[in-house]
């Protein structure tokens, strides 16, 4: 699948924010405790806390970088977590709007795992297109994507508008 599109020239940087919304088209993921257990383990000020030193880092942090490509064939490999709506900061004017969002972990050129996010409208409704037909299946590492951004286009209506392509990616050999 090979999907070329546009978007509007909104450019957003995220807010501190948590997601509120998780589109139709992806699962909810389940939480990992129940209310219950966080309950019970919460930390008070005579809480004993235990020992750290068997415990290891997850590969993915959970800080979110948001991508806005500049040059066209800018590109990121990675796995699709799902759209979601999140308060989305304008770049020009600073205002906070709730947008959906493509959430995605990468993996860089030197094998490092990284979140990212992108609000770019048109790349968001390819991705949940894509999710709708069975393309996608967010989360999974069976289903990993290349996202390359390749340039701007003027519209009829004069305006100009970001172009995107998303391809899957499968094992070679």
């Amino acid at each position: 699948m090979t999907t070329n599109t546009t978007e509007d020239t909104l450019e957003a940087q995220p807010a501190t924010a948590m997601a509120t919304h998780t589109d139709a088209a992806t699962p909810a993921r389940a939480p990992r405790y129940t209310a219950q257990e966080l309950a019970d383990t919460e930390i008070q000020h005579d809480t004993e806390l235990p020992s750290l030193e068997n415990h290891v880092s997850l590969p993915i942090p959970l800080q979110v970088e948001y991508w806005s490509p500049e040059n066209p064939g800018e590109e990121k490999r990675g796995w699709i977590l799902g759209v979601e709506e999140q308060l989305i900061a304008d770049r020009d004017t600073g205002e906070l709007r709730r947008m959906e969002s493509i959430l995605f972990v990468e993996e860089t050129k030197d094998g490092k795992k990284a979140r990212i996010q992108c609000a770019a409208k048109l790349l968001v409704a390819s991705v949940q297109d894509a999710i709708r037909r069975g393309e996608i299946v967010p989360g999974n590492l069976r289903y990993p994507v290349k996202i390359t951004y390749t340039g701007i286009k003027k519209c009829k209506n004069g305006n100009k508008a970001n172009k995107w392509e998303i391809t899957p990616l499968v094992v070679r050999g």
